[in-house]
């Protein structure tokens, strides 16, 4: 999974409901290519978390869905299977969870069939949701205009693929800087001497005849080049990750004043590791201050007691279950053709900055956050 190497922000927590994960699905199956949604999936930007009754209702009614809309049911529903499915968390909601938020009871008194969605949404809280169904909307769960949060994950992923880019090989030239002055410090002091003569050696050439100053007033017109191109760039990137984090934080499910430790623990592995976490691992994260035994204890109960949680391996625990452990990677045809569209602007830059002569003809990519990251998928 090609997720970022480096993290600018934790993922977010994604709560999914049945009508926007089938839109997305079948415009993603009609385009023939990768959703904003499955790019912050694969990217582990978000999270995403269902309900066992959405599961249930996205494999009965898909195929009617996308029928209904001259889309291949068939192939919708392997693309549901393959490109969504493998990432989502699927959760038994116990009915004790979300009794202390104000909002539940309202879902619940409405449409009880909304109920588990908005308990499992108050229990990870703060996440957002993703849901056009007024019975959840109307209270503060989503919105009917999810396009934008979908795109506000995939710009979350292409900001840390562009950080990567650009901090590794600084990184990578560090070490290497590191490794050959600890090859220095410990070589034999004879060695030590002859390398330093030979660098004073090839200083005073460098600096006779001018060739310093032509070289350093070379490097800084390079610089000065370079940055004039990857400025602008830099400030549309930046601009877009700020937009799209002020998504996220306005479309947010606050949590309630009180929660119970069942909830916190639910959104505590939902942040955690694939591989699961220890009730002694899970106490710490909830900073528990009771003795580490008895805290590990009471975490150990409550996630023996709830259907929410899976023990993965011994002693250590899953919130819901997943299709797979690992998730298969991305067609390199589909994730190319993402890249194409989020990066053109880049790799315009790139061709400048490396002083190549304009061979590309023709308009710049469209800059919007739809052209750029899977057109409007919404329906």
């Amino acid at each position: 999974m090609p997720q970022s190497l480096w993290r600018v922000a934790p993922p977010a927590l994604l709560v999914g409901d049945t009508c926007a994960l089938m839109n997305d699905v079948v415009q993603g199956t009609r385009n023939g290519r990768l959703t904003s949604l499955i790019v912050a999936l694969d990217h582990d930007t978000y999270r995403l978390v269902i309900s066992r009754h959405v599961l249930t209702e996205v494999e009965r009614d898909l195929p009617g869905y996308a029928a209904d809309r001259r889309v291949d049911a068939v192939e919708a529903v392997r693309r549901w299977r393959r490109y969504y499915l493998q990432y989502a968390r699927v959760v038994d909601v116990p009915d004790e969870w979300g009794t202390t938020h104000p909002q539940v009871a309202e879902v619940e008194q409405r449409h009880p069939t909304d109920a588990p969605t908005a308990r499992l949404a108050a229990a990870l809280a703060q996440c957002c949701v993703l849901t056009e169904d007024g019975d959840l909307t109307d209270y503060g769960f989503g919105s009917h205009n999810w396009l934008p949060l979908t795109h506000a994950g995939a710009n979350h992923a292409e900001f840390e693929m562009a950080v990567t880019a650009v901090g590794l090989p600084a990184v990578v030239t560090s070490l290497a800087i590191w490794g050959v002055g600890r090859t220095f410090v410990r070589a034999p002091h004879g060695l030590q001497a002859t390398t330093l003569l030979l660098a004073a050696a090839a200083a005073y050439w460098w600096q006779k005849g001018g060739r310093a100053e032509r070289h350093l007033h070379q490097m800084k017109a390079a610089a000065q080049r370079a940055l004039g191109v990857a400025g602008p760039f830099g400030f549309e990137l930046l601009t877009t990750y700020a937009t799209a984090v002020q998504t996220q934080a306005g479309r947010a499910v606050e949590p309630a004043r009180v929660t119970v430790l069942s909830e916190r623990i639910a959104r505590t592995l939902a942040l955690g590791s694939n591989e699961g976490m220890l009730a002694r691992e899970i106490a710490a994260a909830l900073g528990m201050t009771e003795s580490p035994e008895y805290a590990a204890a009471k975490v150990r109960s409550a996630l023996r007691s709830s259907a929410a949680y899976v023990e993965v391996s011994r002693g250590r625990w899953h919130l819901g279950c997943r299709a797979r452990t690992e998730p298969l990677p991305l067609p390199d045809d589909e994730y190319q053709e993402w890249m194409t569209r989020a990066f053109g602007y880049l790799l315009k830059q790139v061709a400048g900055r490396a002083g190549l002569k304009n061979e590309i003809t023709g308009p710049p990519l469209p800059m919007q956050r739809g052209d750029r990251l899977g057109g409007s998928e919404a329906s």
